[in-house]
């Protein structure tokens, strides 16, 4: 029997996604959420709860902090990424840090106009700088010397994220002798695109390929795939299933839950999840849910690039390209969904972009086995 309250997942999506969108436009968002709620309380509806869920989390205070561009602050980053060589000096990037003792949830850019020393297994980065804020609430830091700057703590054992950077601390080891094959290695393995050099990005922008290089679904969908083979072989559905549910939890905290990261463990997640509760679903709904999720705990993400572009990638295969029996038809499809954002974003386009992501795509797949080996 069909059940009223039962959903397509598209239809939450579209609603959170008009909240999001509509909540900075609105005059007076409380009295909307009001007239909304008791809409709902007289006739409850997916569309207008979500809808209110959107507008409230579009109009949440986001406090930029103000910093003096002329004082030293004591800044305290959590080591998540490697330094970044960028012209004349370095970069390390963090979705967050303390300043003079107060937590600033903001993205920061820490700049140093000297090589600073490798990192280790050191869980924060001290230092005396400079720091200002732009109007998107991103902040830089620049730290002056060397003498002003030092690691502190260490990674606890446990923590995913401490295994990927133990490995990537093994692969340094082979750097100095083959550098290009460590930066790939740590980029599609471990999801670490800091030692790819510019004239490398440059290449693959070029060609419209960049997307592989970066840790993303097909690299979760590959690893995931050869889990729930392996146990389907050994005839161990059940387990196969709780394994996959693991790997989906585990896969962001281990890479960084970035949009395409998240869209991939999400859906895993929920496709395994499904099968343990012997729950229906399918792919497209898997797609909604994991944009719905995805925007609930990131609402910024709405106009971010990376999550346009990576869901509206996946999306196309799925809604577009299911209509067409051939791979040249779905080629297509994703074309005509990513074109657009690639101008609005980059100003730029390669043709043939999608063409040479098939083209390349079984050589960047032993590129990623030989990497992980």
């Amino acid at each position: 029997m069909h059940n009223e309250n039962d959903v397509p997942a598209a239809l939450p999506l579209t609603a959170l996604i008009a909240g999001l969108a509509l909540g900075p436009l609105l005059v007076n968002p409380y009295w909307v959420i009001t007239g909304l709620c008791v809409i709902a309380l007289l006739k409850p509806r997916t569309f207008t709860f979500f809808l209110i869920l959107g507008i409230v989390l579009a109009i949440r205070p986001v406090a930029i902090p103000h910093f003096d561009p002329d004082r030293f602050a004591v800044i305290e980053v959590p080591l998540q990424r490697d330094w970044t060589e960028r012209d004349q000096s370095f970069v390390l990037r963090a979705t967050h840090f303390r300043a003079d003792g107060t937590d600033v949830d903001a993205p920061i850019s820490v700049f140093a106009r000297f090589e600073p020393d490798e990192i280790a297994m050191e869980k924060t980065l001290r230092a005396e700088a400079l720091l200002r804020a732009n109007e998107n609430g991103a902040i830089t830091a620049t730290v002056k010397a060397a003498q002003l700057m030092s690691y502190d703590g260490q990674l606890a054992w446990w923590h995913p994220a401490t295994w990927n950077r133990a490995l990537a601390n093994r692969l340094e080891r082979r750097a100095r002798d083959y550098p290009d094959e460590v930066a790939l290695a740590q980029a599609l393995v471990l999801g670490r695109g800091e030692r790819l050099t510019r004239e490398m990005r440059e290449s693959f922008r070029r060609g419209g390929t960049y997307h592989l290089l970066v840790f993303s679904g097909l690299q979760i969908a590959f690893a995931a795939g050869v889990l729930a083979w392996l146990l389907r072989w050994l005839r161990a559905p059940r387990a196969s299933d709780w394994l996959l549910l693991g790997f989906a939890v585990l896969a962001p905290p281990f890479i960084g839950a970035t949009a395409s990261v998240a869209r991939a463990s999400i859906a895993i997640g929920l496709y395994a999840l499904s099968r343990i509760l012997k729950r229906p679903t399918s792919l497209e709904n898997l797609w909604c849910v994991a944009a719905l999720l995805r925007l609930i705990l990131e609402p910024g993400d709405l106009t971010d690039v990376s999550f346009h572009l990576t869901y509206a990638g996946a999306g196309a295969l799925l809604f577009i390209g299911k209509h067409f029996k051939r791979p040249f038809g779905q080629l297509i499809g994703a074309e005509l969904a990513i074109a657009p954002l690639t101008l609005f974003h980059f100003r730029q386009y390669a043709l043939g972009g999608s063409v040479v992501t098939l083209l390349m795509a079984p050589a960047i797949f032993a590129m990623l086995v030989a990497s992980a080996v």
